[in-house]
């Protein structure tokens, strides 16, 4: 078989420095190391080769210098290697990188397999592979841990997905990604190194592949960097020094100034005298899932619908879910019996009248002939919508008020109609709804071809995905399509109003700058967005039936009008008001947990000020079938664990010492009631899962107390936290990153001050 692995040159970036006056990265001095992603990339090429022979060739895009990166790969076993260098490669960004290997590859010829890193540690997009197998026309399967068959016709791979893992089959030729755990790389051996002595590496430049220039080097990057900077720290901790019981004593202080509850009922890792007591210690991530007290699904349950109205009876368990309903725009309906016969939705002295105000529009042949309108991609799960979804839904809408334009969600699946309705009742303006049993389950192939016919079409100015696995695999095939510009794993989005074009910010340089990003000329200007980041709205009662957002709704209804509102209105006029009876300005929370009727303050009550035509547009569109098929799927049978929805969180970093020391983690997090995160670091050593991990490339969190263990506080990690409450800070290092950040900042060693901690909270 022949392979081609596609590797790349970055900087060491735990050795690099920060040029805080220019905001940049300090390179000279630092030194290049090849990618870590792609020496694993690598080594299951050559055990490819060492199976079924053939050959293995090394690609990569860089500096002359490269070529000794090459040179070390042929060492270990790699039969040879191509260097392409130009100038006009310089400042490319993913799609002109995609673009460039792609001429490069069919100058190779032909190919069975391509492998890449799943991506770099410098950009951490993971944008290059999924953009190369379109501009390759060929599959791509990413988030590889496993090659389970390479056979001259086919490929079987076990991918990692949300939840679980796919078994996937594609046939030559076909491009995977791979992740860092499939594999432990060799290293070289003599007849490597004589090998790599005399080898000869192949440089071509842009002639040598009939690049156009349009399409390369900055002049063919879509994106442009406009603003580089160090996030802001808060003002100054208050650093707490001395003897480790002093420390404690400070700690014990703030638990009780934060009422924190202690729960002392775990298994105890420490001994009287301190120490850490190895017997008791159960390791690996499902003795911290048991200890779950935040079991949150990073997805939301679709309400059952009936004749267009949901019933949420779960989302009024108490009335504590009005407690933010002051303005209109929150919740503006409560739960109750919905009659079919006469299309009445019945409360408490409650009775609304509905009128369905979506149409449906079957749409054959539309083509529009300008970019306008902002679209989500809705990420589903059986019949739940991940929870990312409704948040970019919501954030969209902020977005189109600036542009005064439309919030588009498109949504695939199969007999998902009424997930289009709850779409509408988020805040989506219209839904595009592709309904076919085909795309019952998620194929990247099959979406991403519908996808691209649709923004082809309908020509969306935004196109925002969720930064998932799905999210982060999707969006670069279509952006390499569309031959249009895609920011990854943006944490902040924003509108030039002026320019009319969005902003995207995102961690740079392994996340120790943050970098604002615009699309300026090409479109639909396209971003994947970090879950977490944005708030979800909540959804309210529609002139048309479906629960939605408020941003079309006015003020509350006055009583003066009240009388006139309930009396029943003629359909025939094709008005679209709400009538109601007075509710009682307090909600019986008995009532409401059993789910039982309940009343709507008055001050909550909605009133239509305008008739919106919401739309569900069912367009006319060919579903070939793919190339790859999905074997299984393997759910991953721990107990749900979504850290993200924790309101403490007791996280550790490398400064812990050894995997063990987190035993002293878990037992803090079990007695304060939190859980435990993680930095990239440990979950790249292999301590603890990497549900756990927070940072850019690892989960947001927003939790009241975040408690950080021997983590140094770099931009990558600290990009993870979303308007944390109180940061507390454990570490050795005064200066550290994370001493600045946090409200407490406790210099000392994080194992000594855990255990007499730990202690102390048992007594």
């Amino acid at each position: 078989m022949k392979v081609i692995v596609c590797v790349k040159q970055v900087p060491d970036m735990t050795e690099a420095r920060m040029d805080k006056e220019k905001k940049t990265i300090i390179r000279e001095g630092v030194p290049s190391i090849i990618n870590p992603y792609d020496i694993h990339a690598v080594e299951e090429a050559l055990k490819i080769k060492d199976k079924k022979g053939g050959s293995v060739i090394a690609l990569s895009m860089g500096i002359p210098s490269v070529a000794w990166m090459l040179r070390q790969l042929i060492a270990m076993g790699v039969d040879s290697g191509i260097l392409l260098t130009d100038k006009a490669f310089a400042g490319s960004d993913t799609l002109a990188t995609s673009y460039i290997l792609s001429k490069a590859i069919r100058k190779i010829g032909d190919f069975d397999i391509i492998i890449c890193g799943k991506q770099t540690i410098d950009g951490d997009t993971a944008q290059v592979g999924p953009g190369l197998a379109e501009k390759l026309g060929i599959p791509h399967i990413t988030n590889v841990v496993e090659i389970k068959e390479a056979e001259k016709d086919y490929i079987v791979c076990k991918r990692a997905v949300e939840k679980g893992w796919e078994v996937v089959k594609s046939p030559v030729p076909v491009l995977i990604t791979v992740e860092k755990n499939i594999n432990i790389p060799r290293f070289p051996n003599i007849v490597g190194i004589m090998n790599m002595k005399n080898a000869k590496i192949e440089t071509w430049n842009a002639g040598n592949i009939n690049v156009d220039y349009r399409y390369a080097g900055l002049k063919g990057s879509p994106t442009k960097v406009i603003k580089t900077f160090i996030p802001e720290t808060k003002v100054a901790a208050e650093v707490i020094t001395g003897t480790v019981d002093y420390q404690v004593e400070k700690m014990m202080a703030i638990f009780d100034k934060l009422h924190i509850n202690i729960k002392n009922e775990s298994n105890s890792h420490i001994n009287e005298s301190g120490q850490i007591n190895e017997a008791n210690h159960i390791s690996g991530t499902n003795h911290i899932r048991e200890r779950n007290s935040v079991k949150a699904d990073r997805h939301v349950n679709i309400p059952a619908f009936k004749n267009g109205v949901s019933v949420l009876n779960d989302v009024f368990a108490s009335s504590s879910a009005l407690s933010d309903v002051s303005e209109l725009g929150d919740i503006c309906a409560l739960n109750g019996d919905f009659s079919t016969s006469n299309n009445t939705f019945k409360g408490l002295d409650n009775t609304f009248e509905f009128f369905p105000n979506y149409e449906v529009i079957r749409d054959n042949e539309i083509v529009k002939d300008k970019h306008e309108g902002i679209w989500v991609f809705t990420e589903i799960d059986g019949r739940t919508v991940a929870k990312v979804s409704l948040e970019l839904i919501s954030k969209a809408g902020e977005l189109a008020s600036k542009l005064n334009t439309e919030v588009s969600a498109v949504l695939l699946g199969y007999d998902v109609e009424n997930i289009a309705q709850t779409l509408l009742s988020y805040g989506a303006d219209n839904v595009y709804l592709v309904d076919h049993p085909s795309l019952h389950d998620f194929n990247d192939e099959i979406y991403s071809k519908i996808m691209i016919e649709l923004a082809t079409r309908y020509k969306p100015d935004i196109f925002l995905l969720g930064a998932t696995v799905r999210g982060r695999s999707l969006a670069p095939r279509i952006a390499s399509a569309l031959n249009t510009g895609l920011t990854a794993d943006c944490t902040q989005l924003d509108i030039d109003s002026e320019k009319r074009i969005l902003l995207q910010t995102r961690p740079a340089f392994g996340g120790d700058l943050m970098a604002t990003i615009i699309c300026p000329d090409s479109r639909p200007q396209m971003a994947t967005v970090r879950p977490g980041v944005f708030e979800v709205n909540q959804p309210c009662i529609f002139e048309h039936g479906v629960f939605g957002i408020g941003r079309d709704i006015g003020q509350a209804e006055d009583k003066a009008n009240k009388e006139q509102s309930e009396n029943k209105m003629s359909k025939s006029q094709g008005e679209n008001k709400v009538s109601k009876d007075q509710a009682g300005s307090k909600i019986n929370e008995d009532q409401a947990q059993a789910g039982g009727e309940t009343a709507i303050p008055e001050t909550t009550r909605p009133k239509i000020t305008k008739t919106i035509k919401h739309k569900i547009i069912k367009p006319k569109i060919a579903i070939l079938p793919g190339k790859i098929e999905i074997l299984e799927y393997i759910e991953d049978t721990t107990e749900s664990f979504n850290i993200t929805e924790a309101e403490v969180i007791v996280a550790a970093g490398r400064g812990m010492g050894k995997k063990e020391n987190l035993k002293l983690v878990e037992e803090l997090a079990s007695l304060i009631g939190g859980e435990v995160g993680a930095s990239r670091a440990i979950v790249e050593a292999g301590w603890i899962d990497r549900s756990h991990q927070v940072g850019q490339s690892g989960n947001t969190v927003s939790p009241k107390l975040y408690i950080v263990c021997g983590i140094s506080g770099a931009v990558q990690h600290m990009v993870g936290l979303k308007s944390p409450g109180v940061i507390i800070a454990i570490n050795k290092d005064v200066n550290a990153p994370i001493m600045k950040a946090a409200n407490y900042a406790f210099v000392g060693d994080a194992i000594e001050i855990l255990a007499a901690l730990i202690k102390a909270l048992k007594q």
